[in-house]
């Protein structure tokens, strides 16, 4: 049900042609939300109505695969929130987690070698062009949904596995 495998301008591709969607402002409202997930969606429906219906009201499903995509190891799972809640800075992301900066650039190599995140490109490339390594490192989500899991799900997982939502 979460798509790994492609990019993601493969995957607003992909969205945007499951659920003819021709209306940009639309596509990108509901993509970021759904965007990853292998579902077709009615965006005739208020966007709170199709959170409920497809990820509150399948939590366990979708946490169990997202404990399988990222090996449920929680100081991962920590970082991932970090980054979904912050400014995407690895720092940050590790300081929101509580781990030291060694351990979490462990996490960091093991959740770009799965494909989960990626280093922002754009900073990436200029720190190659003036040979800058002491810059902070931007880390971004490869999938929406994975981001908007970790940003809005993860946090409050205790009231939604007790339905309250």
């Amino acid at each position: 049900m979460i798509i790994l495998d492609k990019s993601f301008k493969e995957l607003f591709k992909d969205f945007c042609k499951t659920n003819n969607i021709e209306n940009m402002q639309v596509a990108i409202q509901y993509f970021t939300v759904f965007g990853g997930l292998d579902i077709k969606i009615d965006t005739t429906k208020p966007i709170l109505e199709l959170i409920e219906k497809n990820i509150l009201n399948n939590y366990n499903y979708l946490r169990n695969e997202v404990n399988h995509i990222t090996g449920g190891y929680h100081v991962e799972h920590a970082i991932l929130s970090g980054i979904a809640l912050g400014d995407r800075k690895t720092t940050n992301a590790f300081k929101r987690a509580h781990v030291s900066f060694e351990e979490g650039m462990k996490c960091v190599d093991s959740l770009y070698e799965k494909a989960i995140i990626d280093i922002d490109s754009s900073e990436h490339f200029l720190l190659g062009k003036r040979g800058d390594s002491k810059a902070v490192k931007k880390l971004i989500f490869i999938n929406p949904f994975l981001r908007f899991w970790f940003a809005f799900v993860s946090p409050i997982y205790k009231g939604i596995k007790d339905g309250n939502y």
